[in-house]
């Protein structure tokens, strides 16, 4: 007998789900990320530009923040800088397609928590977020 999953039972009644802002302008990458984030048991919220999370986004308490790198209008580098003004203790994450050890340096010297090279796991966002990536 098959017996449907049920998250809040796999990660433990007390599970909390931590919101985690995601901004990139491919819709394709942001159902994937979203849908992924969810049986991480993340709770996402997707954005598809720069202006769009600014104007849009609620950041509460120890919210996550999955930024694209090459975006039009807004690099994630940009927008970063923008929102790490009012929100200093948020920890923020690069996603790249054409990362390189110049990106990651500046991205650290940004603040970015780390940097995904796309395509990445689930295992490696999985590690990002919950601060064990090496």
């Amino acid at each position: 007998m098959d017996v449907p999953l049920n998250q809040d039972r796999c990660m433990g009644s007390s599970a909390k789900k931590q919101l985690v802002h995601i901004v990139d302008d491919d819709p394709n990458v942001l159902d994937s990320l979203a849908l992924l984030l969810k049986v991480l048991g993340y709770a996402p919220h997707v954005y598809q530009s720069g202006a769009d999370f600014i104007e849009q986004a609620r950041l509460t308490g120890k919210d996550l923040l999955l930024f694209d790198l090459n975006m039009p209008g807004m690099t994630g580098f940009t927008l970063w800088q923008q929102v790490r003004l009012q929100y200093p203790n948020h920890k923020a994450f690069l996603m790249t397609g054409h990362g390189c050890k110049d990106v990651e340096r500046e991205a650290i010297r940004l603040g970015f928590a780390a940097v995904l090279h796309k395509p990445f796991s689930e295992i490696d966002l999985g590690r990002a977020l919950d601060g064990t990536l090496p």
